[in-house]
């Protein structure tokens, strides 16, 4: 019943974020039930809790054409190429029988049902940086009825996260100059390489481990990466553009800075 109370709420904000969006009472009623519809669709084939905490489960690598065997409908070298990796001949897709059902749904679902959901999905992310209808909105579901949070944080510390978010480590360094500094890091890295020596010193004093253990026994403290305060290289932001009064562009912006970021990692140690 309390499921069944929260998914009805889903359904009644989806309505209330489409009318805030310019669609009228009765098209916005409509299109909330084909994301709902479709929602249903994509969660019957995701894995259950339990069924994720196997690793392997989620691991079957395979060629792009053992790909399209999955997902005939699904063109995955046109994605791959849209997406700047057209050099890319595998890939994991996670699960398989999700894809499988993604596939039949593009076989199955109207095209205006996929172009509701995407239209959904596109507003549900931007809402928190949209006018304050949204934002109200998205906190009345989000934050109310599925969390039970009663009220939601002061503008100042969403601005602030969303800043940490979006530019962390612009941020973080601001943060370092005020309180930590290089002198800060020295300190801090002199004591931690003073532990590790004293931990090299124990080591070769023991009288119970072999010398070839010892040999492993150091090498494995030789690993240890210090981490110490703030990295030795700051991030480079210079491709990614800021605008005054463009809360919605900076996060979209943002996300396409972190997708490049993250897909420039492919094929790197």
């Amino acid at each position: 019943a309390a499921s069944d109370k929260i998914r009805n709420a889903y359904v009644g904000h989806i309505a209330k974020t489409f009318v805030l969006a310019g669609e009228t009472d009765a098209d916005a009623t409509a299109d909330a039930g084909k994301v709902m519809s479709l929602e249903t669709v994509l969660a019957s084939a995701s894995l259950a809790p339990v069924q994720l905490r196997d690793p392997m489960a989620s691991y079957p690598p395979m060629s792009l054409e053992q790909a399209d065997a999955v997902t005939p409908l699904f063109p995955w070298k046109d994605f791959l190429s849209t997406v700047g990796l057209p050099q890319l001949t595998g890939l994991n897709i996670a699960h398989p029988d999700f894809f499988r059902a993604i596939n039949k749904a593009l076989s199955d679902v109207p095209v205006a049902d996929w172009q509701a959901y995407l239209r959904w999905k596109l507003l549900d992310g931007a809402s928190s940086a949209m006018n304050s209808a949204f934002v109200n909105e998205d906190f009345a579901f989000f934050g109310k009825t599925l969390t039970g949070v009663k009220e939601q944080p002061a503008r100042w510390k969403r601005c602030v996260l969303a800043t940490d978010r979006d530019l962390g480590e612009v941020l973080g360094q601001k943060y370092v100059e005020r309180t930590f500094g290089q002198e800060g890091k020295e300190r801090t890295l002199r004591m931690v390489n003073e532990i590790e020596r004293e931990m090299a010193r124990d080591i070769d004093s023991l009288t119970w481990m072999s010398d070839e253990t010892k040999k492993q026994a150091l090498a494995k403290l030789k690993a240890v990466a210090n981490k110490i305060g703030y990295p030795e290289k700051w991030r480079d932001y210079a491709n990614f553009k800021v605008v005054r009064g463009d809360a919605v562009g900076n996060q979209t912006r943002s996300a396409a800075f972190e997708r490049r970021r993250n897909l420039a990692k492919i094929g790197q140690p």
